[in-house]
């Protein structure tokens, strides 16, 4: 192996031993959903076994419902929730590395897709959006079943589809319940709406001007000039940067 080759391949271990020790902050989010429950929560215990440090939000709804039923797998999150508004928002949004939907139900999928933020579950998940956080949700309760759902029609099992495709376009992971963590220590896949540059490029107001993305995606050492910035606020235009 010659010197070239052997840096290369050292660089490469040293980076998946970096990654393999980095401690994330997990923000995980609750709508009432009820499918793939336990399974999500055993999961968000394995994170925090992990090391990593859970924090979670419920919906009124959620708060009723595992209230009302005495669910055992969410008893404990629901205890040390976070239920201020400006805690959430102002200290524990800023600093959260992965939003986590362990329970993504229907409805909720369906109000993310359509940009509806009615609640903290939406809310979150749009900010999370707006600001290029990563979005892991599991998929059990948002899929119509056509073997559980036999009666519904076809046209209505598809619309659903059609949500569940819109919201992964907006870079949002989908994963089984059961496999949320190890879903989570993979890399983030790309956003597959979100126009990347590669390392070191300039992005100037000329590249911004041209794009027809919403949202541009950068990575480490890119460089935004300030007429850059200055357009791409006119126009609405988001600006990522992956750390």
């Amino acid at each position: 192996m010659d010197e070239e080759k052997l840096i290369t391949a050292i660089v490469k271990v040293v980076l998946q031993i970096l990654r393999e020790e980095k401690k994330l902050r997990v923000l995980a989010l609750f709508s009432a959903g009820i499918t793939g429950l336990e399974e999500g929560i055993r999961q968000l215990k394995r994170l925090q076994e992990n090391g990593n440090t859970i924090y979670t939000a419920f919906t009124p709804n959620a708060k009723k419902l595992y209230e009302d039923t005495g669910n055992e797998f969410v008893r404990e999150y629901l205890a040390n929730s976070c239920f201020d508004d400006d805690v959430l928002y102002r200290q524990i949004f800023p600093d959260t590395d992965i939003i986590l939907i362990p329970t993504l139900t229907m409805n909720t999928a369906a109000k993310i897709a359509a940009g509806i933020a009615d609640n903290a579950v939406t809310r979150l998940v749009q900010l999370g959006i707006l600001h290029g956080k990563r979005i892991v949700a599991a998929q059990n309760a948002c899929c119509v079943d056509p073997l559980y759902y036999q009666a519904c029609p076809v046209n209505y099992r598809d619309l659903f589809a059609q949500k569940i495709e819109v919201i992964a376009g907006y870079g949002i992971e989908l994963a089984d319940a059961n496999r949320l963590a190890e879903h989570i220590a993979q890399e983030r896949a790309a956003c597959p709406n979100c126009e990347a540059f590669p390392p070191k490029k300039v992005l100037d107001a000329k590249t911004v001007r041209m794009t027809t993305e919403k949202r541009i995606q950068l990575q480490p050492g890119a460089i935004v000039t300030p007429l850059a910035k200055d357009l791409a606020r006119e126009r609405g235009i988001i600006i990522n940067l992956h750390e």
